[in-house]
């Protein structure tokens, strides 16, 4: 059995201006490495999102997952801490009036795993 994944371009979450150049000092690139990337910037605005919680989708390519007759493994669910619980809700409903995702009819899924992001990486 084949499954197809597609997403369609929406204009409005695609940035319509350059990003900051400011947004990217906090990378440590060598000095020329840093000269071809504020170069490549202007050129390429587009590839960045203005708001990081609308990341923007292409229709430029299609995702394809033979599965052949593979059967789903299944897993039980994880347990969301309760602490957790109003934080994730208000992300998945969110990204699905976004629509970064989407309720699958398929039995093909995987248990969410929450991760907190280290506060100060340098």
């Amino acid at each position: 059995m084949t499954y197809i994944y597609s997403h369609t371009t929406t204009q409005s979450h695609r940035t319509k201006t350059q990003p900051r150049q400011e947004q990217f000092r906090k990378f440590k690139l060598k000095s020329a490495k840093k000269e071809e990337f504020t170069r490549m910037i202007p050129s390429k605005h587009r590839a960045f999102a203005k708001e990081p919680e609308f990341p923007g989708k292409t229709d430029l390519i299609k995702l394809k997952i033979d599965t052949d007759e593979e059967h789903p493994i299944a897993q039980s669910p994880r347990r969301i801490p309760y602490w957790q619980e109003d934080f994730l809700m208000k992300k998945l409903e969110l990204w699905q009036r976004a629509k970064i995702i989407r309720p699958s009819p398929y039995p093909w899924t995987a248990p969410i795993v929450m991760s907190n992001k280290k506060k100060n990486i340098d």
